[in-house]
């Protein structure tokens, strides 16, 4: 037997309440320091009781959110071994009747789950990802530790995905729930598509018996300069406005070739391979054009849609949510920094020339604040609210009329000039 095994027994004596399966199921989400090894007098590692306790609440799904996010985050960032030891002694512990009545000095094997993979890399292993690009990656679940008595086991397998917001990522998997025996395993497959520069890290949780496996995912986004922070462009002044020298190009280059009555523009998506050629133009310093003016119109999208942060999303949530009357929108906007306020209404204004030529290019006011406003703000995970579904539409609806307000404040200007 493994002498591991009777070191964290040991090692769990110690606590007043053991965590087995009756304790967990019980447990307060109190905080608990993370601690993940300790060095012994003998120079050795030794697993701190106070991480497996934590993995033993999180194997139960009883972990509040903040300590689950912490322990998510070491997991990722310690070896792929070590994560998987955690994992098998927790279920261990969690699986037996009760430590302290249990008379025998190490834990008998008990069936459990095995992955062919602990870790999804996509096929990328320390690679950057490109955005807006699906990448696949598939694990394979099957029993081991099985007697020989137990031909007939059957375990019923349960995917849980992590909430995301779907404008920044999207993950699936397939299928997300099944079945496994002692002779058949059960594969899912897992899809990724990422839309925002970020490190992402996350778990996929496999549920059986009420027991959770975890799947680690640590992907990151590839820079460009549609995605760079913006102390790192190169502005320009472009119709009093001071912003990346990219966006001016791109309006410009739309003016040029009539671009302001291409019907639907900014609703129609430009070609993906010409768009990619013109990202490598800007990279490279060496901008040619093209004849797809959907493609330079999605171009800008995409500029304030990879935005670090997005240009409204200093605009304070509860001011946003009080509003009541269109005059208060102009007080939101000043809360804006001057390199937001100058990206934003150099927006306002490139839409509102839109808008001067909308019998010919079919595109209203209202259809521009709708496309518009996704590109421009950003609810973070924390703001929104599990209990309430509505929230994350009204954030939505009061950003479009915030545009709204604002182009029709610009329109009215050009209309009297």
């Amino acid at each position: 037997m493994d002498k591991r095994w009777i070191e964290i027994e040991n090692l769990l004596q110690n606590f007043p309440e053991p965590p087995t399966t009756e304790v967990v199921s019980t447990a307060t989400q109190e905080s608990i320091d993370v601690g993940v090894f300790y060095i012994n007098e003998e120079g050795t590692d030794k697993y701190d009781p106070l991480i497996m306790e934590k993995m033993c609440r999180l194997c139960k799904g009883v972990l509040g959110q903040k300590n689950t996010r912490l322990l998510y985050a070491d997991m990722i960032d310690t070896d792929l071994t070590t994560v998987v030891e955690w994992q098998k002694y927790s279920h261990q512990i969690l699986l037996s009747k009760s430590l302290k009545k249990k008379k025998k000095k190490s834990l008998d094997p008990l069936p459990s789950l095995q992955m062919n993979k602990w870790k999804l890399d996509f096929g990328l292993n320390t690679t950057e990802c490109s955005l807006e690009t699906l990448y696949t990656d598939s694990f394979t679940i099957e029993l081991e530790n099985i007697p020989k008595k137990a031909k007939k086991l059957k375990k019923q397998v349960k995917i849980i995905l992590p909430k995301l917001n779907a404008e920044e990522i999207t993950l699936n998997a397939h299928p997300l729930t099944g079945e496994i025996t002692p002779k058949n395993n059960l594969t899912i497959q897992a899809k990724i598509e990422i839309f925002l520069p970020q490190e992402f890290k996350n778990m996929i949780i496999v549920e059986v018996d009420g027991l959770r496996y975890f799947i680690s995912i640590h992907l990151e986004t590839e820079s460009s300069i549609f995605s760079q922070p913006l102390d790192k462009h190169e502005f320009v002044t472009d119709k009093n406005y001071r912003v990346p020298s990219v966006l001016a190009t791109l309006r410009k280059h739309l003016y040029q070739n009539d671009g302001l009555n291409l019907e639907h523009i900014f609703r129609e998506r430009g070609d993906d391979n010409e768009m990619k050629k013109l990202k490598k133009q800007f990279e490279e310093g060496s901008f040619k054009g093209t004849n797809d003016l959907h493609s330079i119109s999605n171009l800008i999208k995409v500029f304030f849609r990879q935005m670090r942060t997005g240009v409204l999303n200093e605009i304070r949530l509860q001011s946003l949510l009080k509003i009541e009357n269109s005059e208060e929108y102009d007080k939101l906007v000043g809360q804006l920094s001057k390199d937001k306020a100058d990206l934003f209404f150099w927006l306002i204004d490139l839409l509102t020339d839109v808008i001067l030529h909308q019998e010919k290019n079919k595109m209203s006011l209202r259809n521009l604040a709708i496309i518009i406003a996704p590109n421009l703000y950003r609810a973070e995970s924390d703001q929104l609210d599990d209990n309430d579904p509505m929230r994350g539409l009204m954030i939505s609806q009061k950003i479009t009329k915030l545009i709204e307000h604002q182009l029709n404040k610009m329109l009215t200007e050009k209309n009297k000039k």
